[in-house]
């Protein structure tokens, strides 16, 4: 589960435009984008850049990489290198150097000083340049000020797109403030505008309200719709996954259920679920994995059964256990029934735990008659039977 650093983190990096230059990291994840100028420098890349991700401009050989702090490496960290078109963690401890393609870097924890290796009073790992001459230095110097002009205009592109974002969000949440249930509108790290609504009927009235004034691009979605979609995604990322749940009540962090004791969660297999689902879902800023108990799903279905006063039978499976309700049951019970199954799977799924209902036909149904304390049962067409009154 992905969880702040409990220190400010401090990376440094060694070569290059910014030699020196240290940056503090207050997040669990965050994206350093590596390149030219004149690469990076143009409208199509700028728009495709994260708003919260930091512009290192490097001539060299470059790849873009993320620096990733949770409870499963601490107290050390993994980076996380996009070269390729594809993602490979690297896991890497504190006050040691990490050579990214051309780029040189480390990492520390705030308050602490470098190690003598990495800068401190001692000998460097990194070398020290020969002193340039004229040209050298104006060339030098050239690219310092191409560099620190980059970051100002990095800067207005990201502090715009900061300013654009919220004018979206609330053009949106003034549209559809006339529903009659709340709705969450959500910024998306793909620049488009979500909308989540409690029912479809809901979704079904805000999507018309959006297209009326020209917002046909924004999504508006269903808790229920959704789960569905990514549902889905996961059967074709993980099949052999088995988990409970996924909770879709706080959309911005979204939360699997596992089982604990049908899996076995590597940190890999962790890492590349979490990376996978936030791409599925650029709305959502942070996604967990929580292991739980197939015994707790279990006994909380049986006691809610019992609360009712059902008769069940339990059969348990591999990989689930079915409560099958037999019997006779008056419209009363059965509605009580129904309603507590629909409350159980809204709340822990249907994965795991599965009802059946096998109900017996009343043999009695159109055959009796009561009138205050007088009745009779029609046994055959030529036969009634009058029971003793009580």
């Amino acid at each position: 589960m992905q969880e702040l650093p409990a220190t400010t983190m401090v990376l440094k990096i060694f070569n290059g435009f910014l030699q020196g230059c240290e940056f503090r990291l207050n997040q669990p994840r965050t994206l350093f984008v590596v390149g030219s100028e004149a690469v990076f420098c143009v409208p199509e890349r700028l728009a495709a850049v994260p708003e919260d991700a930091i512009y290192v401009p490097f001539e060299g050989e470059g790849c873009n990489f993320e620096l990733l702090f949770n409870d499963q490496v601490a107290p050390g960290y993994v980076l996380r290198l996009f070269k390729d078109e594809e993602a490979q963690d690297r896991a890497c401890e504190l006050q040691t150097l990490q050579k990214v393609a051309g780029l040189r870097i480390a990492v520390k924890s705030d308050g602490e000083d470098w190690t003598h290796e990495l800068g401190g009073s001692g000998p460097s790992l990194i070398e020290s340049p020969v002193k340039p001459g004229w040209f050298e230095r104006f060339r030098m110097r050239s690219w310092l000020l191409a560099g620190v002009a980059m970051i100002f205009i990095l800067g207005a592109v990201l502090l715009s797109s900061t300013f654009l974002r919220p004018s979206q969000v609330s053009t949106v949440e003034s549209l559809i403030a006339g529903s009659n249930s709340t709705m969450t509108v959500l910024y998306g790290r793909d620049r488009t505008v979500y909308v989540f609504a409690d029912s479809e009927r809901d979704a079904n009235w805000g999507r018309q309200v959006l297209v009326r004034n020209g917002y046909s691009a924004t999504q508006v979605l269903t808790p229920a719709q959704e789960r569905i979609r990514l549902e889905a995604f996961l059967a074709d990322l993980q099949p052999q996954l088995a988990y409970h749940y996924l909770d879709l009540s706080n959309p911005t962090k979204l939360r699997l259920l596992i089982s604990g004791q049908r899996n076995q969660l590597t940190p890999d297999l962790r890492s590349r679920l979490e990376t996978k689902m936030l791409e599925a879902a650029p709305y959502a800023l942070e996604f967990s994995l929580e292991a739980s108990d197939d015994n707790i799903f279990e006994r909380e279905a049986e006691q809610g059964l019992k609360r009712l006063g059902i008769n069940f039978n339990l059969q348990r499976n591999t990989d689930s256990v079915n409560f099958s309700v037999v019997g006779s049951l008056d419209d009363g019970e059965l509605h009580a029934l129904t309603d507590y199954i629909l409350t159980f799977q809204q709340q822990w799924g249907g994965r795991y735990v599965n009802f059946t209902i096998e109900l017996k036909d009343d043999w009695l149904k159109g055959k009796s008659f009561q009138y205050g304390p007088q009745s009779y049962i029609k046994m055959t067409p030529s036969s009634w039977y009058f029971p003793q009154p009580l």
